[in-house]
């Protein structure tokens, strides 16, 4: 009897062992060289105007990108942002200048995946997350948050 509570113990030790040692097995991380498909121009059109997406690679741990909304008559820098690399983790940083009174938001990589960005932060109102799926040569991005969410498809330029 005390030898089959002996065994049944083992096993049950054993497997929290085992169950704890899996779960330390450290992620792969990924780095910002890993997501140079971002860099370069994608367009898409939405209504009577452009919008235009650009990156470009300041350093090893920083890509800039800047979207414009281009009409007939005009072409207005919207946004600026920023993915740097901060040790092992990734941010995407955006400045939209009408809003977050004209603050920066940072948002941090949660996707495993180099090709397929998640890109998080719970505390903000709208999006709460930020993904970016690369498409061949194009990019499909979407924001979302609550049960909104707004699609963007940009098309490779140059």
């Amino acid at each position: 009897m005390k030898m089959g509570t002996l065994a049944q113990k083992s096993i049950k030790l054993f497997i929290v062992v085992l169950i704890f040692l899996t779960s330390c097995t450290p992620k792969e991380t990924i780095t910002l060289n890993q997501l140079n498909w971002l860099l370069g121009s994608r367009e898409m059109v939405s209504g009577n105007q452009l919008i235009l997406e650009t990156w470009e690679q300041e350093n090893d741990t920083l890509f800039i990108g800047k979207s414009y909304n281009i009409t007939q008559y005009d072409t207005v820098l919207t946004e600026t942002i920023q993915v740097i690399q901060k040790e092992n983790i990734i941010y995407y940083i955006p400045l939209v200048f009408d809003q977050n009174g004209g603050e920066p938001v940072l948002f941090e990589l949660k996707s495993e995946h180099p090709e397929q960005l998640i890109f998080e932060n719970k505390e903000h109102d709208f999006p709460n997350r930020i993904c970016y799926y690369k498409d061949g040569g194009n990019i499909n991005v979407w924001i979302e948050g609550g049960d909104k969410k707004i699609d963007f498809y940009f098309i490779k330029t140059k």
